[in-house]
């Protein structure tokens, strides 16, 4: 009984603890779509210039935002009771993620075909030559 109390307070905890990573992680997306649309925005310099911000810069050996992930969010995923279906945009899709067809897959199984039968081939003369050397041998064995 006393883990069972023990168990579900440490689930407790763990819930707790999960959704203020949530409302972090929803307050740290907030800021950051802030910061996006006021980078948009062309800033004016004193000489009334306007100043062109760029989302990569070459220069920049920081990488982006978007691209840095909470390792508290990670962690916290992993006991999260409601996962939600992770959808990977189209354009971050490999080309062999999109459909698979048997008409692609034909050439390459064809190749693989034709290099597992050339290597069979070297190794049954492999075969017949081990064999003849053994055959060799023992006819010399058995004459002396």
């Amino acid at each position: 009984m006393d883990e069972l109390k023990r168990v579900t307070s440490d689930r407790d905890d763990y819930k707790k603890k999960f959704e203020e990573a949530q409302k972090q992680a929803a307050t740290a997306q907030e800021e950051l779509t802030k910061l996006k649309s006021d980078a948009t925005r062309s800033p004016i310099e004193p000489s009334g210039e306007a100043i062109t911000v760029s989302s990569t810069d070459a220069g920049s050996p920081e990488p982006k935002p978007a691209s840095i992930k909470s390792p508290v969010s990670s962690v916290l995923g992993i006991f999260s009771p409601k996962q939600g279906a992770q959808v990977i945009p189209e354009e971050n899709r490999d080309a062999s993620e999109s459909f698979f067809s048997y008409d692609e897959e034909i050439p390459q199984l064809q190749a693989d075909s034709k290099a597992k039968s050339a290597e069979i081939f070297d190794l049954k003369a492999e075969v017949r030559r081990d064999k003849g050397d053994q055959r060799v041998s023992i006819r010399k064995s058995a004459v002396s």
